[in-house]
């Protein structure tokens, strides 16, 4: 279960800072911005171009982003794993109702607007 009380995520006893999803928002947005974007894949093996969703693991947990392969439920134990889902969804709940991967996959117009949402929410969550 997830809480948002007092500026702090709490997601299984793992507690993440405002700050911290901050950061790891306009560090996904950078990756983005460096490596491109896709759609229906976390990572292009060819471009290396990555959607919403494998930006963010790239951020949150890189030892485990190779590991990982496109859109597949994957059980890793750890807080990195905790960390991850509670970035995700922060970021996508009451905006849209969908999980990151499927508005990235399926609503996002472009890289443009990728970026912009981890940009945007980065400010929100420091104002």
């Amino acid at each position: 279960m997830i809480e948002t009380t007092g500026g702090r995520v709490s997601f299984i006893g793992d507690v993440i800072s405002n700050e911290q999803l901050a950061d790891w928002y306009d560090a996904t947005a950078d990756y983005i911005e460096v490596h491109g974007w896709t759609r229906k894949q976390l990572r292009d093996r060819k471009t290396g171009a990555v959607c919403a969703s494998g930006a963010l693991c790239a951020i949150v947990a890189p030892e485990m982003f190779g590991l990982v392969k496109a859109h597949v439920p994957v059980v890793i134990t750890g807080s990195y794993t905790f960390w991850m889902e509670a970035a995700r969804r922060t970021m996508t709940g009451p905006r849209t109702g969908k999980p990151l991967s499927y508005w990235n996959d399926h609503m996002a117009k472009d890289r443009f607007e990728v970026i912009d949402l981890f940009r945007n929410r980065a400010k929100e969550l420091r104002a």
